[in-house]
């Protein structure tokens, strides 16, 4: 046991760090606050790094100081030895460290406790759940107008656009996200008058599941979504959920996320393996495996030519790249088609990840930068939602960047930037139209005075 332990060290030690830098935060929030608010934007945050982060070190550690065959054949093939493996792991450990500090910083000191959220009308539930449907119209159009069929691999549903026109690619693309923006704005709607539609939320709930059971497992990030967003909000305006209820709520959607993915992996699978929890190849490995890859690969000098183009990754992503490729950079893209062009090929593809990120470029000085940079949005964002007016799209945009933080660490660090500039845009959109339509209706006042004049 003792020689297991000190040929694990060099593992062990960050990942105690970490769960220690975790445990020390919720505390200093805990003491400053009456009750400490799981759902907060920089504790959430916090708790997917440390997921990440612990994951890919347990596998390690349960496999016997190594990464098992079921698993990112990337590690299992490198066969990567604790000392080599330590360093990734302490790059995560900074990282959060990092961010910790200026979320402390930066956020509001005073607790979180908004009242009731304004502007929820009937009318913003019927515009919602009308937009909603367009965006299902909208893809049911797509596949009947190019004869799209339904992919046999989940692999396949990167390739289902590929062929189509550049803008329509483009359309295809953000509709996605942009119904999943709307899942979530809808699911907070309901779950804000959660009496009067809690049936209805459960209904849309059951129905989520048994897709799944019927139709097998595709993406599981509308699901996550949905389930993400009514719990922050029933625990923020219906009832406070407790540590243990969290604690459950929290290892159950981990279960299920991981649960999920293997049974993906198993209906994909042109050929019959096993399959163990921690063992087989998950999101968190999947994202680990980037960082020792490539700090591999830098080591070997074949990342040179993405600097400094790392840098503007996110700047380039707020116009559509299906119109300007020659001058748009996907690092996950660049990095499959570079390094893993066969798997690339098959529609395969990995998400780069903030540590991938901080590797290729200039190293601890960009996990230093970045993690700080992290924590001071977040501690400003949620800064200014204890502080504004609690309206419903501020509550819906508070939402968003807690549910779809993650983003920051899985893809890139400023992911959410260009994200936010286009709801931004389609607000802007949605209101000069609204306005637009506003100025042609009849003034009720000038009718009154039409009856009026014609009586006399």
């Amino acid at each position: 046991m003792f020689k297991y332990l000190n040929s694990a060290l060099p593992v062990l030690l960050p990942l105690v760090f970490i769960l220690a830098v975790e445990w020390r935060f919720l505390w200093i929030l805990r003491r400053r606050g009456q009750s400490l608010n799981f759902f907060e934007l920089g504790v959430v945050y916090s708790g997917v790094v440390l997921i990440y982060s612990v994951f890919p070190g347990i596998e390690f550690l349960v496999g016997g100081l190594s990464f098992s065959v079921l698993g990112d054949y990337r590690l299992y093939r490198a066969n990567p030895s604790p000392a080599e493996v330590g360093p990734i792991f302490w790059y995560y450990a900074v990282y959060l460290a990092c961010f910790v500090v200026a979320y402390q910083i930066f956020r509001s000191p005073e607790p979180a406790e908004p009242p009731r959220v304004t502007g929820t009308s009937r009318k913003l539930l019927w515009v919602l759940v009308t937009v909603y449907a367009c965006t299902y119209l909208f893809f049911a159009a797509l596949k009947a107008i190019w004869n799209l069929q339904t992919p046999d691999t989940y692999s396949d549903t990167y390739l289902l656009y590929s062929n189509l026109p550049p803008v329509v690619q483009f359309l295809a693309n953000h509709m996605i996200g942009i119904a999943l923006l709307l899942q979530l704005g809808l699911m907070a709607y309901l779950v804000l008058d959660y009496a009067k539609y809690k049936r209805y939320i459960y209904l849309w709930l059951l129905v989520e599941f048994v897709g799944i059971a019927v139709f097998g497992v595709g993406s599981r990030t509308g699901l996550m979504v949905l389930l993400l967003a009514f719990a922050i909000t029933y625990s923020t305006f219906v009832k406070r959920l407790s540590l243990r209820m969290v604690s459950s709520f929290g290892l159950v959607l981990l279960v299920l996320f991981v649960s999920l993915g293997i049974a993906r992996a198993i209906s994909s699978a042109v050929e019959d393996r096993d399959y163990s929890f921690f063992g087989s190849s998950n999101e968190f490995d999947a994202l680990f495996a980037n960082a020792y890859d490539l700090d591999q690969l830098k080591a070997a000098g074949k990342v040179d030519e993405i600097l400094p183009q790392i840098y503007f990754v996110d700047l380039t992503r707020m116009y559509p790249d299906q119109l300007f490729r020659s001058t748009h950079l996907d690092p996950s893209a660049w990095y499959v088609q570079n390094f893993y062009p066969e798997y690339a090929n098959q529609g395969g593809g990995f998400a780069f990840g903030a540590i991938a990120e901080s590797i290729v470029g200039l190293g601890w000085f960009d996990v230093l930068w970045r993690g700080l940079l992290v924590g001071w949005a977040f501690g400003a964002i949620q800064r200014m939602y204890v502080n504004g007016n609690h309206s419903y799209w501020s509550y819906a945009f508070y939402l968003w960047v807690i549910v779809f933080s993650y983003q920051t660490f899985r893809v890139t660090t400023l992911n959410l930037l260009p994200r936010a500039l286009g709801m931004l845009l389609l607000w802007w959109c949605g209101k000069f139209a609204l306005n637009f339509f506003r100025a042609f209706q009849p003034n009720p006042t000038d009718l009154n005075s039409t009856s009026t004049a014609q009586g006399f």
